[in-house]
């Protein structure tokens, strides 16, 4: 007995060891919507979670996921956008495909004979052009770029797009005037920014846009002419850039700090945040603000859940997240935040209500929490009653005990997540043989009719 144990602790040494190394080069990107994530694994492999009423997470169910789970088997998959009950992605061939809420048309899937918008509860392609190259989501519209400069919108777009709708609404993409001119996009609440292709800065829709005055505007309108603007982002209602010198800038509502220049006063024109050329990439919503510094450093400003600073700190300038230097990529959610690092980790905090750390439970987390590769982030979802004996095991292992709901099947999968043994059963009891299974640790997964998953870890000798 004592041998076996050593044994153990010897495999349960080396591969807890090695999880964070696991987890290298695994995600891709990540995009934090309302209350639901999307992301993209190294493989192009695309994956969800959180809340699913709106069908957001496009598993066609409307099941709530607190961890990771892939859409469909393609890995074609180049870039995402949550947005408030909605996605968007495109895949590497150019192809635009849309799911999830859809009331306003944000989908850009057309109308029924009834004049309603096509519904999408699983990823649909918008239109046939494989030309697209970026996608940015409001709270009820959505905006493209294409390969040839041309901005395109459609969804609620009552405040951003003067066409003679009355309705504001468009169910497919309508192009954005002047056409053929720009470079990146980014979208808030009810307004859209943009980057012209010499470099300028313009802006439309819901104030403040950041043109001097407190209206909006129904077309693109020039609030900077310096030619060197590198990057873009828009919150709910403030926006921020950043300068191919590195430097940062931010305008909007600021009642919360959210600009970060250091004042409390809203700002109706572009302003520089502090005085250091070391940018490199920003994110905001709601009334927070992240961004990345060149040198890894992650920092924060702001008020609201998910900016990974102390409880209760609320800031009008950016304070450094922790002391990691090794961060590559942010998103901004309503309440939470999703963010990579250079070893391909994933990382979340903030609200989780509804899941959408994908940690598998519903707590939700102040600083950054490690998300990890696998499709369970070593996270067990309990089940009364359940278990699986022996456990750890040389050869096979018996699942007992009750679940609630219809065991469709149960799977072994490595710590990557690819399923490496399933069987069905049709009892409360079944014996699994795992003598062919290398040593190490890996994840019992029960798939029950209902969607839902009971996962456990195992350890083979």
């Amino acid at each position: 007995m004592k041998r076996i144990l050593n044994r153990f602790s010897i495999v349960l040494l080396i591969v807890l060891s090695s999880l964070h190394h696991i987890t290298a080069q695994c995600w891709s990107t990540v995009s934090a919507g309302g209350n639901h994530t999307l992301a993209i694994k190294a493989d192009g492999s695309l994956w969800s979670w959180g809340e699913n009423r709106f069908f957001q997470l496009g598993d066609n169910t409307q099941t709530e996921r607190v961890i990771p789970r892939q859409i469909g088997s393609g890995k074609t998959w180049k870039a995402i956008a949550a947005g408030y009950g909605f996605s968007l992605a495109l895949k590497k061939d150019g192809s635009l495909w849309a799911w999830g809420a859809n009331s306003y048309g944000q989908l850009g899937l057309g109308l029924t004979s009834l004049g309603f918008p096509i519904s999408a509860i699983v990823p649909t392609q918008v239109g046939n052009s494989s030309d697209w190259a970026e996608i940015a989501v409001g709270d009820q519209f959505s905006l493209a770029l294409k390969t040839d400069g041309t901005i395109w919108i459609w969804g609620n777009v009552y405040n951003i797009r003067n066409d003679g709708n009355l309705k504001g609404i468009n169910a497919i993409p309508m192009m954005v005037d002047p056409a053929n001119y720009w470079a990146a996009i980014a979208a808030g609440r009810t307004r859209a920014i943009a980057i012209h292709k010499n470099g300028t800065l313009w802006a439309w829709g819901g104030p403040p846009i950041g043109d001097g005055s407190s209206y909006g505007a129904s077309g693109p309108v020039l609030i900077d002419t310096s030619k060197n603007w590198k990057s873009i982002h828009a919150g709910a209602v403030h926006s921020l850039a950043i300068k191919k010198d590195g430097s940062l800038w931010g305008w909007g509502n600021n009642i919360d700090g959210e600009v970060g220049d250091g004042t409390w006063k809203n700002k109706f024109r572009v302003v520089r945040i502090g005085l250091e050329y070391n940018w490199e990439s920003i994110s905001a919503d709601e009334k927070k603000s992240l961004a990345i510094a060149k040198n890894g450093t992650l920092w924060a400003w702001g008020l609201g859940i998910g900016t990974g600073l102390q409880p209760g700190t609320s800031t009008n300038y950016p304070l450094q997240v922790g002391e990691e230097t090794t961060w590559k990529y942010i998103s901004a959610g309503t309440d939470h935040t999703m963010g990579i690092k250079t070893d391909g980790s994933l990382w979340g905090w903030g609200r989780n209500l509804e899941g959408q750390l994908g940690i598998g439970n519903k707590i939700g987390q102040i600083y950054p929490t490690l998300i990890g590769c696998t499709v369970t982030n070593l996270h067990e979802i309990e089940a009364e009653d359940f278990s699986i004996v022996p456990n750890p095991s040389t050869d096979q292992i018996r699942i007992s005990g009750k679940i609630d709901g219809d065991i469709l099947l149960i799977r072994i999968t490595d710590l990557l997540g690819k399923t490496l043994k399933q069987k069905h059963i049709y009892d409360s009891q079944s014996i699994v043989d795992i003598s062919a299974l290398s040593k190490g640790i890996y994840f019992l997964i029960v798939e029950l009719n209902d969607g839902k998953s009971v996962v456990k870890k195992i350890i083979k000798l």
